[in-house]
């Protein structure tokens, strides 16, 4: 939170604009409600401000607005010169999660198999072409959980639901722009790691 309010608030301290949603090479605008940037991911900075995406946008303009703290800014800059990561707890666990999530034995046939117990449809369902929400919302968690971890292809779930990569990436997208169902990526993401960390320990022994 102290990075994103230091980073906005740059333009500022360069004497360029008084107020950041003036500057126009921010992405500021776009988290606070104002512009629509249509390639930035909002997600994971919002909610760290709040539960929905109004309560989150006026936290963050609140909080960008208090008076600056030299000492936090200066803080985030000897931070840089560390080795590792930097932040609350929340930020790095998610750091970890992404690392462990590179380095774990998930496979997508795994993936869909917990995604079909999670989100209650079978796969025949989840490869039709029935439009109602709870199977739009059950591909679009797919999609998302997909695209999040590093050793997945996107094209071979491409091939399982039989759409091309465009429908893949709209899916993707309308899960990344909606907390619960990101939240629920992430869900789906967390018991397939678990799952396959088993697996792997099984085959081990």
């Amino acid at each position: 939170m102290r990075v994103v309010r230091y980073i906005h608030l740059n333009p500022i301290r360069a004497n360029l604009v008084s107020i950041p949603q003036d500057y126009m090479w921010s992405s500021y605008c776009a988290y606070i409600g104002i512009k629509e940037v249509l390639w930035l991911s909002q997600n994971r900075i919002l909610r760290k401000f709040g539960a929905t995406y109004t309560q989150a946008r006026q936290e963050l303009i609140l909080y960008t607005s208090r008076k600056m703290d030299a000492e936090l800014d200066v803080s985030i800059v000897r931070a840089s010169n560390q080795t590792g990561a930097f932040g609350s707890e929340d930020f790095l666990k998610e750091i970890l999660d992404l690392n462990k999530y590179n380095k774990s034995e998930i496979n997508l046939k795994e993936l869909i198999e917990i995604a079909t117990i999670e989100l209650k449809c079978t796969i025949d369902e989840l490869v039709s072409e029935i439009r109602d929400k709870r199977l739009v919302d059950a591909r679009s968690i797919l999609a998302f959980a997909v695209q999040k971890v590093p050793k997945l292809n996107l094209k071979e779930l491409e091939c399982f639901l039989n759409r091309g990569p465009s429908a893949i990436c709209r899916m993707a997208k309308r899960a990344r722009e909606c907390q619960e169902l990101s939240y629920q990526a992430e869900q789906l993401i967390e018991k397939a790691s678990k799952k396959g960390s088993r697996d792997s320990s099984l085959t081990s022994a």
